[in-house]
């Protein structure tokens, strides 16, 4: 596995895991929306892992967590 590779596999499983929290405490909605305004005002954008998150943030709907849950590496090999 490259070295991309496993970065992008640490990514992915980070991203599951902030979404497994969300789910299960909507309370902590707030701290990556904060986030992604703070990063937006420094940068001026978002990257497009960090949009997918914005939008999934603003429509607060289970499907959007449901499919952060499903967060794959385009190069995963399927289990």
């Amino acid at each position: 596995m490259s070295m991309q590779q496993r970065s992008d596999e640490r990514s992915m499983a980070l991203h599951r895991q902030i979404a497994k929290r969300l789910r299960t405490d909507p309370t902590l909605w707030e701290i990556p929306k904060r986030n992604l305004a703070k990063w937006k005002q420094r940068r001026g954008r978002l990257t497009l892992a960090a949009r997918e998150w914005e939008r999934i943030l603003n429509t607060n709907t289970n499907d959007g967590f449901a499919r952060c849950s499903q967060f794959r590496s385009p190069n995963a090999k399927p289990r």
